[in-house]
């Protein structure tokens, strides 16, 4: 039986770790020149998609703003739309208000004519507020 001195193992596992690590290099180097085509491959198609979607952005972008263009004309149309009916409301409360006061207090001319008028009621209001003399 041969004795082994610690020289002797230290040989060995050097041996040992320089086949270790040329076999990991080998693995690794394997494994480079499996993944390189799939990474060519798959960057081509993502440069496809890239182009691809900004395509699709650029005309969702454009009907985007289409579709506003057509709110806003829509939006202006229906505001407008309000607007003239306010205003046509206004009037006929305008002339509600008009024949109201008419039937109330007569027409302006006769009631100026006789000192009425709301020139006549503020007079009379201070000459009520007056201190009497």
């Amino acid at each position: 039986m041969a004795v082994l001195t610690r020289a002797d193992d230290l040989t060995r596992l050097r041996g040992e770790i320089a086949q270790l690590h040329d076999s990991l290099g080998a693995f690794v180097e394997g494994v480079k020149n499996a993944v390189a085509p799939m990474l060519a491959g798959f960057r081509k198609a993502h440069a496809g998609m890239a182009a691809d979607q900004r395509k699709t952005f650029a005309a969702n972008e454009r009907e985007r703003v289409r579709q506003a263009e057509k709110d806003l004309s829509g939006r202006v149309e229906f505001v407008s739309g309000i607007r003239k009916e306010v205003a046509r409301l206004r009037e006929g409360f305008a002339a509600e208000n008009a024949a109201a006061h008419k039937a109330w207090f007569g027409s302006r001319r006769a009631t100026t004519a006789a000192g009425g008028g709301r020139a006549a009621g503020r007079r009379s209001k201070a000459k009520a507020g007056a201190p009497a003399r």
